[in-house]
């Protein structure tokens, strides 16, 4: 079966090439780089699905960021995903492509809706004002697989992963998502000694965090069932944590021993977005990775990172 990955270089694409020989050896699996395929040109997207003859599409793909850069950047979050998103659903449409797995993100729910959300809750309330362009931008591709999938019988369905954390994270004070901006203060206020580190808000908001190669795993083995998985599908960890207790965990695993100050005026997001697995369950889904094991891959893939930059 030939398979097309875009977004193979990002975090999560890296874990299904490294995964993909062991779970599904027969596939040939192919992963531009955005360099060897840009998804804002949608004359080539087009024709490079079109003549790739592919069996099967994950689009990963996307602009991706942290609280702050979403906030500063909201106009570029909606156009450019909602672009990327597009073109390459439908060219996989006009080329008649069976089979797409869309990644979108928990960030569609509502804001601070439900304990817990399914997938059902997508535009059931408002959505979080500091990253509604991603969030419009991921639903509106949602909803293009949803109608695909009715009105031409393909299987195009969409998986909602919770906040994903692993090897090949960004690692910036500006556009990382949270797990991996604590791992840098962490790391950076423990290289210089400082007594304390600041947190955003007052820390209690909760957040799920899942290992990236837990993800892929998951999507290898059940993509032979694709025809039989809902439309939408929560993949998540069953268990979220405040934001003060990511800190101190990730403070354990790295040995920092200073202490935290909150900055209350900070924006803090939504308080809780926990996502319910059950349909995902039925087809396997299993979160086996535990959070310090993942912290320790996510770290040394950033000391790794730090060392080639030297």
């Amino acid at each position: 079966m030939k398979v097309l990955l875009t977004g193979g270089h990002g975090m999560l694409g890296t874990a299904i090439r490294k995964l993909q020989p062991q779970y599904q050896p027969n596939w040939e699996l192919v992963a531009p780089t955005s360099r060897e395929l840009n998804l804002l040109d949608r004359e080539k997207t087009f024709k490079f699905i079109k003549d790739g003859k592919f069996d099967m599409i994950f689009t990963l793909a996307g602009k991706v960021g942290g609280l702050k850069s979403n906030i500063e950047e909201r106009i570029g979050y909606m156009s450019e995903n909602f672009h990327i998103n597009f073109n390459v659903i439908e060219a996989a449409l006009e080329a008649g492509v069976p089979k797409l797995a869309y990644m979108a993100t928990s960030c569609m729910y509502p804001k601070d809706f439900k304990p817990v959300l399914q997938e059902e809750d997508v535009l059931a309330g408002p959505l979080d004002p500091s990253n509604v362009g991603y969030a419009l931008a991921k639903i509106s591709a949602a909803k293009l697989c949803e109608l695909i999938n009715e009105m031409h019988g393909l299987a195009y369905k969409t998986i909602i992963p919770c906040n994903i954390y692993g090897p090949n994270d960004h690692f910036d004070p500006v556009r990382s998502h949270l797990l991996p901006a604590i791992i840098l203060k962490v790391h950076d206020a423990k290289m210089k000694n400082a007594p304390s580190i600041e947190i955003w808000g007052n820390g209690l908001p909760r957040r799920e965090f899942i290992y990236s190669e837990d993800i892929a795993k998951f999507l290898l083995q059940a993509a032979d069932k694709i025809e039989q998985w809902d439309p939408m599908m929560n993949l998540g960890l069953d268990k979220d944590y405040s934001v003060n207790e990511y800190y101190q965990i990730v403070s354990e695993v790295l040995g920092y021993k200073g202490k935290f100050t909150h900055n209350l005026d900070a924006p803090m997001g939504v308080m809780h977005k926990l996502v319910d697995c059950s349909r995902a369950k039925k087809f396997g889904w299993k979160a086996e990775t535990s959070f310090e094991d993942g912290i320790r891959a996510a770290y040394d893939s950033f000391l790794t990172k730090q060392k080639k930059a030297a």
